[in-house]
């Protein structure tokens, strides 16, 4: 398997990188150094009302040797198996890097959705308006938590506290709460269907002080609900993870996890996970989805994006579950 697929698909060091603001930029040595057509730089923001089961996922997905960058919001209410059904779906794949001239800092897709640095590595805008649909939000981002580096130096995600407001089909909604965002670059990620199980990346946020990240595939000695259909080395489930506990970053050292799905659809209904963190404390995590649509990545990858309600240690957050499907994954178990 190519190690360009590394988000994907490579276990990383149970440690923790270093974040360089630098790191919020378009990192053009990395066209010198990866020449493959598939290099990515991608941007996540999200939000959730958690109590009216409303997801957003907004996305910026760059393929700077192909000079091509796309993305844009989707925001969706409850369970929707069919893409298109969402209430908001404004997602472009074909734009010129032209759209890039202000970098990842400051940018505005042609579908009106734009993206502000305020405060370095700190607080940003999103914003998007389509009046013909009733469709807009405007959302503040303000740092709580450092990035948290995995340790390929090419990825991070931070804890984000989140404020501002939403019109969804003509309906008005406060927004609160937290995201966790994220951002990768210097990788090719390739279209190549991969022969094997789903891999999930999960977040959750319970407060400022107590939050996790974890990628991870499900536990084998678990019986999944792909047991005896594919050969999964129980060493190499765990892609890398952190935690926030007491206000304090710590790295994952394992996960256990066993995930459930509606059987027609298979798309994800929930999870029950085991994280250890490299200090030896192990939390206990029931997440339950309450909202979810897929997001075809590109014809070979379906990524259903959840929002998801955590339970651990008597507290209660939300975040999410996306999971990467590939193709031998739906056609052994749903063709």
């Amino acid at each position: 398997m190519s190690e360009n697929q590394a988000y994907f698909t490579r276990t990383f060091e149970k440690r923790l990188g270093t974040y360089e603001l630098r790191d919020e930029d378009i990192h053009p040595e990395a066209m010198r150094e990866q020449p493959h057509y598939g290099l990515t730089e991608t941007q996540y923001f999200g939000f959730c009302i958690p109590e009216h089961r409303i997801h957003a996922f907004l996305y910026l997905w760059y393929h700077p040797n192909l000079k091509v960058v796309s993305g844009g919001p989707i925001v969706f209410q409850g369970i929707k198996p069919i893409s298109l059904s969402v209430e908001l779906t404004d997602y472009l794949d074909f734009m010129p890097d032209s759209r890039l001239t202000g970098g990842l800092r400051s940018f505005r897709f042609d579908n009106s959705y734009q993206v502000e640095m305020l405060e370095p590595g700190r607080k940003f805008r999103a914003r998007y308006s389509n009046p013909e649909r009733r469709n807009s939000f405007d959302i503040l981002y303000t740092a709580v938590s450092e990035p948290m580096v995995w340790a390929s130096s090419r990825h991070f995600e931070q804890v984000m506290k989140v404020e501002g407001h939403l019109e969804l089909r003509g309906k008005a909604y406060e927004v609160g709460g937290f995201n966790i965002r994220d951002r990768s670059w210097g990788e090719a990620r390739l279209e190549d269907p991969v022969p094997g199980p789903p891999i999930a990346w999960m977040t959750a946020t319970f407060d400022e002080s107590f939050a996790f990240n974890v990628t991870a595939l499900d536990h084998p000695d678990l019986k999944p609900m792909w047991a005896g259909k594919f050969a999964v080395d129980p060493e190499k489930i765990d892609k890398g993870g952190w935690m926030i506990v007491d206000g304090k970053p710590v790295a994952v050292q394992s996960t256990r996890k066993r995930s459930t799905y509606d059987p027609v659809t298979l798309m994800p209904t929930g999870t029950e996970m085991e994280i250890t963190d490299v200090n030896g404390r192990t939390f206990n995590v029931k997440g339950t989805v309450l909202a979810a649509t897929p997001f075809n990545t590109w014809p070979n990858l379906r990524v259903p994006i959840c929002l998801t309600r955590w339970e651990c240690n008597g507290k209660v957050g939300y975040g999410d579950i996306q999971e990467a499907q590939w193709t031998d994954f739906l056609y052994r178990l749903c063709g």
